[in-house]
Order: structure tokens, then sequence, then C-alpha cells
């Protein structure tokens, strides 16, 4: 009996804490999440009819933006800061219950976006995505330092090539992108 006790309050004090844990706290019904340096989105999940203001500060306090939100069972709202200077920023969330404050920080952006996809191996795309249209230096080296590959792009916008490297042997590689005002390098295996 005295093992069929102890078993029981064990068992219900687990039960306790989960259903401790899962409860709504005021914080966890409403987030903001950041999609891109400069897009976020504002998630709220409280299942109320009540309008929702969602306030857009910077870091004195002045407001940048006021929004109201009838609230239908949660929504989701995108804001895009890209106008915005680098720095500190907070969403306030207004509803019925109270107030919840989330910090932002906007950086500056580069001009490019560069990624490199491995498509099999040895067989390398590289996309750039160009913000200023400047013509790109495209230099790529071997595990050794050795230019391997070197050409220049003329593009408005960007642009996508696939290398195959396989006639080199090498363990990996670096590509380096440079435009006359910034240089952007990345390995790979």
């Amino acid at each position: 009996m005295k093992t069929f006790t102890t078993t029981f309050a064990v068992i219900l004090i687990g039960i306790s804490s989960v259903f401790a844990s899962t409860g709504s706290t005021q914080e966890s019904r409403a987030t903001v999440v950041e999609t891109r340096g400069d897009i976020f989105k504002v998630f709220y999940t409280d299942n109320s009819t009540s309008p929702v203001t969602i306030l857009l500060t910077d870091e004195h306090g002045n407001v940048l933006r006021r929004d109201v939100v009838r609230n239908d069972n949660a929504f989701m709202k995108r804001y895009d800061l890209s106008n915005l200077k680098s720095g500190k920023y907070a969403f306030e969330i207004k509803d019925k219950q109270g107030r919840i404050t989330k910090d932002v920080q906007i950086q500056d952006q580069a001009d490019d976006l560069v990624a490199i996809r491995c498509l099999c191996e040895n067989r390398y795309q590289l996309l750039l995505e160009q913000k200023n249209g400047k013509p790109v230096s495209l230099c790529i080296y071997n595990t050794e330092g050795e230019m391997i590959h070197k050409e220049s792009i003329n593009s408005k916008k960007g642009f996508s090539k696939v290398f195959d490297l396989s006639k080199f042997n090498s363990e990996n590689y670096t590509f380096k992108i440079s435009d006359n005002s910034s240089t952007r390098i990345v390995s790979v295996d």
C-alpha cells in the first residue's frame, strides 16, 4: 500500500506540473518574429474578440506606427521596417489583459545576398541578388589558396550560375565575390 501511495503521489505531481507548464501566460499570447533583417511578424494567439493595439516605438519611446487590429481568434501582422535606420525598436502589444513589449534590433543589411548550394559532388550553384547593380568580380580558390577560376559579371539585379569543379582535386573551395565597395567570402566543403 505504501508503494501504491508513493507511486500515486509521483504521478499526481507529474500531471500537475504538465498542466502548470502548458497554461497560457500573458507573454505567450503575443510574439514578434524576425523573418528577415528588416521584416518582422507579430503573432497574436489569444482567442478573445477584443481589439488589439500594436505600437512601434524607437529607442526613445517615440511612436512611429500605431495599428489597431480587430482580433477574431488570433492573427498575424507583417511589418516591413526597411525604411528605418539601424537601432533598437520595440513592438508594444496592448489588449484588455495588459501590455506586452518585444524589443527588436535593426542592423544595416549588406547590399548583396550571396548563397552557394552544393548540387552534387564538386558542382556548386552560386546565387547573387544585388541591390546596387554594380559589376562583380568572382574568384574561386582551392584548399591551398590557389585561384582556379576568375571572371567579371555585369548584372543589374543578380545572377545564378553553376560551377563544375570536378576537374580540380580540392577538399574545399572558397568563393570570393567583390564589387568596388565590398567583398564577400564563402567557403564550401
